[in-house]
């Protein structure tokens, strides 16, 4: 859904916008949980780097997604940005090598060691303890043992 923007809203926009010396424009305003910022217009928030690129661009067509060049969450430089897919998306992560997350217990807030999943695979399979068992016994939800009974995560574990 496109909107149309006011001269007021433009201005209020680049209120929150840096210049810096790498030629990025840094957001300089509220940013979600993604570290993507966020500016609000009549009530609806919107990810300012969409409203970068339709304010010089125009509208984005449905299905697309607004990308970055520059890799910098925090600009909305219309020069750095470009539109795509979501496969575009991925393959440009995959290409910057910015897909390479760590997994398992390599991961900063995993709670649980390969050794723990196996064990867990293992209890499961022979039918003495229900998933909530499980979860109680190793200190996580059920919501975290079901997807590792079912190999939907840590797949990466025999």
């Amino acid at each position: 859904m496109s909107y149309q923007y006011t001269p007021k809203d433009i201005s209020r926009f680049y209120s929150y916008v840096k210049i810096m010396p790498s030629d990025c424009h840094e957001w300089q305003g509220v940013c979600n949980s993604q570290g993507y910022g966020q500016f609000c217009i009549d009530g609806k928030m919107m990810l300012w780097h969409r409203v970068a690129w339709e304010i010089v661009n125009g509208p984005i067509l449905d299905g697309l997604l607004c990308l970055h060049r520059c890799d910098n969450p925090l600009c909305c430089n219309p020069v750095h940005l470009w539109l795509g897919t979501q496969g575009d998306n991925m393959r440009d992560c995959v290409g910057k090598g910015r897909a390479n997350r760590p997994k398992g217990e390599d991961h900063p807030m995993a709670k649980l060691t390969e050794e723990d999943v196996a064990e867990i695979r293992e209890a499961y399979a022979g039918g003495g303890c229900t998933q909530r068992q499980l979860a109680h016994r190793f200190r996580v939800t059920q919501g975290v043992i079901g997807p590792i009974v079912r190999r939907e995560a840590w797949k990466h574990v025999v």
